[in-house]
């Protein structure tokens, strides 16, 4: 679902507009406990990624931990890419974005996921364009 879309200007790293994509499909966010994947599409095509988290979500991930002796017995947590966040809104996320952006810190943040265009799938969701860690891009 699209968050927002943002011109940026001139935004130090020369990125004039953004597209902020919520990956939650059906469900609705928890916005005191829950965590959501984010991507944002740069407008020459990049395409990057981040996974927002709240405390509660982090506090209740590492209870759980403890009982399945992940994290070593839930003793710590991680997440590449990881924002934590007060509150998790659609609102929150484009306000984050948007202050990352405007500071500097976005392509610290985030991780690029693919340099290039998505392509589009017969389903329309545009995933098999995404490069992720570890794969190679599709060769056609």
């Amino acid at each position: 679902m699209t968050c927002c879309g943002k011109s940026m200007g001139d935004n130090p790293r020369n990125s004039s507009s953004y597209q902020v994509e919520v990956l939650q499909g059906s469900e609705s966010l928890d916005s005191d406990d829950d965590n959501v994947d984010v991507r944002v599409r740069l407008a020459d095509g990049r395409i990057y990624f981040a996974t927002f988290f709240t405390l509660s979500c982090i506090r209740r991930l590492m209870a759980s931990y403890r009982d399945t002796g992940e994290c070593d017995g839930g003793k710590y947590f991680w997440s590449s890419n990881m924002i934590v966040v007060a509150v998790l809104t659609r609102a929150t996320i484009a306000g984050v974005v948007e202050d990352l952006m405007g500071e500097g810190d976005f392509f610290s943040a985030f991780a690029l996921v693919s340099s290039r265009p998505e392509k589009e799938t017969v389903d329309g969701s545009g995933a098999e364009g995404i490069d992720r860690p570890g794969e190679r891009p599709n060769s056609a």
